[in-house]
């Protein structure tokens, strides 16, 4: 069943549909449209090679300085 949830819609999943793959409360999903289907899949995690991947000159910034050590650090 679909319901309003604030501006969006939000969509029951079933608890054996849930079970079979692994869903659970605050699960990440992805979602994508395939031949005009809704599919909702578990998301995998994010590797660190992904995220690096996705550093562009746009969204990248200058090193910034944290002042002298406070202690045994070293810089």
């Amino acid at each position: 069943m679909v319901n309003p949830w604030g501006n969006s819609l939000g969509l029951r999943i079933p608890k054996a549909f849930a079970e079979e793959i692994g869903l659970k409360k605050g699960s990440k999903v992805k979602m994508t449209l395939e031949k005009g289907k809704l599919v909702i899949q578990p998301a995998g995690k994010t590797s660190l090679k992904a995220l690096v991947d996705r550093i562009t000159p746009e969204n990248s910034y200058e090193e910034t300085g944290f002042g002298t050590p406070a202690g045994r650090e070293v810089w």
